[in-house]
Order: C-alpha cells, then structure tokens, then sequence
C-alpha cells in the first residue's frame, strides 16, 4: 500500500514541476513579443503579395518529349509533345524544341510562350521531318536528338531530349 501511494505521489510531483516550468517560461517568453507597426515600401509589399508563389528558380519541372513514333520517313508528318510536370504556376515560359541537327543547321525549329500550371502541361508542336537522302540536298539516314527547353524569365528551368530514327523512305 505505501508503495502504490510513493509512485503516485511520484507522478504528482513530476507533473507539478512540468506545469510550473511551463508557466515561468510563458512568462519569460511574453515580455519578449512585443506589437510594432512598420509602413511597408512598394518592394516589401510586392513580396507580401507574392508569398507562396514559387519562383522559377525554386521551382521543380519534370520534363520529357513524347513523339507520335520513334521512326520517321522522309518528309513524314510528326507530332512532338513537351511533358512539363510543375510544382508551380509558372507564366510566361518559352518552350523551345530544336532537333535533327547537321553541321550547317537544326532542322526542327519551333518555339512559343505558354503558361505552366501546377501538375501536368501537354504542348504540342507539329512538324515535317526533313527530306532524307544518302547525303546530296538532304539529311543522313539515321538517329538524332530532338530536344525541348523551359525557359522562365530568362532562365533555363527545365530541359529534356529523346532520340528518333529518319529512314530513307
């Protein structure tokens, strides 16, 4: 019997001493917050209103190029879509692909401005693969990289490539 009531009063007493420290660090603590009013300028403004937006920089992109298929005849018709994965709302981002690169020239081209949203982002880009020939006014037979860029104010924030096969057909 008294050795139920030591282990209780054990408690007890432990649980005083945690109550009462944490009322004496309260009070300690409350001298320490004090209220200040501050006129806030344009720049600290504009960074209120765009808290918790993410910046291009701090920003994740997952990016991959899909085509329509892996092996183009001369002169084919294809379908080249950028897959952009964002973390962020992003405006304004410049989407560049380029690909079947000689020596002299890329001879896929194409770009245009876009606005990532948060998640999944498709854009298509329509192309004509170039005339292909054993090498006189045309391209090789042969692999080549196409590839995509992101751009975000004027930084890359993303970039990707995949690689296609032109036939001699």
């Amino acid at each position: 019997m008294i050795s139920m009531y030591c282990k209780y009063s054990k408690k007890a007493f432990l649980l005083f001493i945690l109550s009462f420290t944490i009322f004496l660090l309260a009070i300690v603590l409350s001298g320490c917050i004090e209220e200040t009013k501050k006129e806030i300028n344009a720049s600290e403004q504009e960074n209120i209103t765009n808290y918790g937006q993410i910046s291009p920089q701090k920003t994740h992109v997952a990016l991959s190029i899909e085509t329509d298929k892996k092996e183009y005849s001369s002169n084919e018709n294809a379908k080249i879509n950028v897959i952009a994965i964002s973390s962020a709302s992003i405006p304004n981002v410049k989407v560049k692909i380029w690909g079947i690169e000689t020596y002299t020239r890329n001879y896929i081209q194409d770009e245009r401005i876009v606005n990532l949203k948060i998640g999944d982002n498709r854009i298509e880009f329509n192309t004509k693969m170039p005339y292909c020939t054993s090498g006189c006014g045309g391209v090789y037979p042969g692999a080549y990289l196409i590839h995509a860029t992101l751009e975000a104010q004027g930084n890359e924030i993303a970039q990707a490539k995949t690689e296609i096969l032109l036939l001699n057909k």
